[in-house]
């Protein structure tokens, strides 16, 4: 049976990380379509839908919302299972995976942190430099991101 629950982890673990470097990814992207000055209306082609800069990138934005509750939920998944592992020293082995959400707590925390600052300097220069707006909507759109975090406490401690 611990065979089933060590493959859980892994492949929880694995998901949460892969979100996570999307998560960066998607970050930037945002960050460039927000400094192109020529960029007025945005295609956004999944959806067919033509739209202003600000309204695209805040429908992009959803697929953020989508990784960081993927990060959450696969590392809650990856917590369940690892916590019905009985064997000490297996669980040790899992939480030593060469992985973001397994590392030491400044990269967990950069992980998540860096994205968000892409983010609220994106932000910024859509909301026309109100940084009360950009930080609160950098905030919401960032919720199950800083939520993973404390999944990520949870897995250090299994």
């Amino acid at each position: 049976m611990n065979e089933i629950f060590k493959t859980n982890v892994t492949n929880a673990i694995n998901s949460a990380q892969k979100s996570i470097y999307s998560s960066a990814l998607l970050a930037t992207v945002i960050y460039t379509l927000t400094g192109s000055k020529e960029l007025d209306k945005l295609n956004i082609p999944l959806i067919g839908v033509e739209t202003d800069i600000k309204s695209g990138i805040l429908i992009i934005m959803l697929l953020y919302i989508a990784l960081g509750a993927n990060i959450f939920y696969s590392l809650n998944v990856a917590n369940k299972n690892l916590n019905k592992i009985e064997n000490k020293e297996l669980k040790q082995a899992l939480l030593l995976s060469p992985s973001i959400v397994c590392g030491p707590l400044l990269v967990r925390m950069s992980a998540v942190l860096l994205p968000f600052f892409i983010l609220l300097s994106c932000f910024y220069v859509v909301f026309q430099e109100n940084i009360a707006v950009a930080l609160l909507i950098a905030i919401v759109y960032s919720g199950f991101h800083f939520y993973a975090l404390t999944e990520t406490f949870k897995l250090k401690h299994a």
